[in-house]
């Protein structure tokens, strides 16, 4: 029983140095942000043409990629910027040049893509 009660103590004390253990800069947003949407007419990410259809949403840092399927539709640089509210569901906000912005269901946290 005391070797349990050891091993257990080990384990936790080893979980708490992760969890406080410096981490570089580079590394505090290294979380990527995905969601499943629908593109659905024809529009442009990064210079590049998308057509309309359901594309995998990956915001790592400052970029954002499209995917369809398991390959790259389109990349393109993105800031981070503060909504008021956390919208219901995911949608992407376009204009006549392609994809404005990206916003994902339950974040305050939108992406504005840079062109």
């Amino acid at each position: 029983m005391f070797q349990g009660q050891r091993v257990f103590a080990c384990l936790t004390l080893a979980a708490c140095a992760l969890a406080i253990s410096p981490r570089p800069a580079s590394a505090k947003n290294t979380r990527d942000i995905t969601a499943t949407m629908d593109v659905p007419a024809a529009t442009s990410l990064g210079g590049k043409a998308l057509k309309p259809g359901t594309y995998k949403v990956i915001v790592g840092g400052s970029t954002v990629t499209m995917k369809s399927g398991n390959k790259v539709a389109a990349e393109a640089p993105a800031t981070w910027k503060q909504g008021s509210s956390k919208p219901p569901y995911s949608s992407i906000v376009t204009d006549a040049k392609g994809i404005e912005e990206i916003h994902f269901e339950g974040k305050t946290g939108y992406v504005e893509v840079q062109e």
